[in-house]
C-alpha cells in the first residue's frame, strides 16, 4: 500500500493507516523498532514488546535498557 512522506514542523513522517496500525497491535505512543534493510532498502516496523522465541528475557531486557541509555552514541556511531 502506497504512503506518503510528509514534512512536519518537527521533521519528516510516514504516515500508516489506521487498518496497518491495528495489525502491528501497538497504541498511541508506543515505541516501535523500525530497521532498513536490504540492497533495495525497505523498512520493517516491529513492536517492541514482541516476544522474542529462543532468546533469554534477561538478556533482551539488558539490551533493551543498553540502547535506551545509550541511542544517540549509538546513532552516531551508525552515521559513521
Amino acid at each position: 500500500m502506497a504512503r506518503h512522506r510528509v514534512e512536519l514542523s518537527s521533521g519528516e513522517h510516514i504516515s500508516l493507516t489506521q487498518e496497518m496500525l491495528d495489525a502491528l497491535g501497538t497504541e498511541a505512543g508506543e515505541e516501535v523498532m523500525v530497521i532498513i534493510r536490504g540492497d533495495r532498502p525497505y523498512i520493517l516496523i516491529v513492536p517492541l514488546d514482541v516476544p522474542l522465541t529462543g532468546v533469554d528475557e534477561t538478556f533482551a531486557d539488558q539490551i533493551a535498557d543498553f540502547i535506551r541509555e545509550y541511542r544517540q552514541a549509538l546513532e552516531a556511531l551508525a552515521g559513521q
